[in-house]
């Protein structure tokens, strides 16, 4: 079985780039023989991990995907009693591939990266901030291909200054939180600290398709509170103060400018 639009022309290439954005996936045959192997290749194929996959009469599936897929792709097949997925990096010609890509519009094309610990994300930058609501945020963009930010002095210190504001019309909020979110001096690593692992994920996932002049767009929020706990608990990290309260969490977004 297969699912591929024929009205473009099909020229792959095995190769030895191992940050190529696309790749082939040979998934061993499931514990349900090649019945199993179907389901989970309309599985993927439906979700849109995967381009095409091809279920072979022995059970096992020939998938074509983006690099951003592979993990979703080898959960999927692992929680279908799969094995390790055998990949591949691919080249081909660009119509194909353009099609390739349109066609994995499931897999995570951004990044998200809260207090430093970063990942792939399919969250666009609007549903980034919706997801982390009440909090500061700014939007900002790289310069030198990705290797600093654009009058980022004036970011920092308009969101500490943006913080600051909004927690004394809170009624002013713990001392420490004031100083580690509304003070530029306070706020500058935090931030410092989510761009960096944002940016150093996007560009070892995605680096070869960055779009435009090969500049992104930075999304930052800086939350506290129970917007903060929440975000905490999605990323598994927490800051602490001396008493053991939350300081607050600080998030980026990355995506191609």
């Amino acid at each position: 079985e297969a699912a591929h639009s024929y009205d473009v022309p099909m020229i792959l290439a095995d190769t030895s780039d191992k940050g190529a954005a696309h790749w082939k996936g040979v998934i061993r045959p499931l514990d349900g023989g090649a019945k199993a192997g179907a389901a989970l290749a309309e599985r993927l194929a439906a979700s849109r991990l995967v381009a095409c996959a091809q279920v072979a009469p022995d059970g096992s599936i020939a998938v074509k995907t983006v690099a951003s897929a592979r993990l979703a792709v080898a959960r999927a097949a692992e929680e279908e009693g799969g094995g390790a997925v055998a990949w591949s990096p691919v080249t081909g010609n660009a119509a194909y591939l353009r099609w390739l890509e349109e066609e994995c519009v499931a897999a995570p094309r951004f990044v998200v990266a809260a207090d430093g610990h970063a990942a792939p994300s399919a969250q666009t930058a609007k549903d980034f901030l919706l997801s982390r609501p009440g909090g500061a945020y700014t939007t900002a963009r790289t310069s030198g291909g990705g290797r600093s930010v654009f009058e980022w002095e004036t970011h920092v210190e308009r969101t500490a200054a943006s913080v600051g504001s909004m927690l004394a019309a809170g009624g002013g909020g713990a001392a420490e939180l004031q100083a580690a979110l509304g003070t530029a001096a306070g706020l500058r690593p935090r931030l410092d600290a989510a761009v960096a692992a944002a940016v150093r994920e996007y560009m070892r996932e995605f680096g070869r398709r960055v779009g435009g002049a090969g500049e992104l767009k930075l999304t930052l929020v800086v939350n506290w509170g129970e917007a903060a706990e929440a975000a905490k608990e999605g990323a598994g990290c927490a800051e602490a103060a001396p008493d053991g309260s939350l300081l607050g969490s600080v998030g980026c977004h990355v995506a191609p400018l």
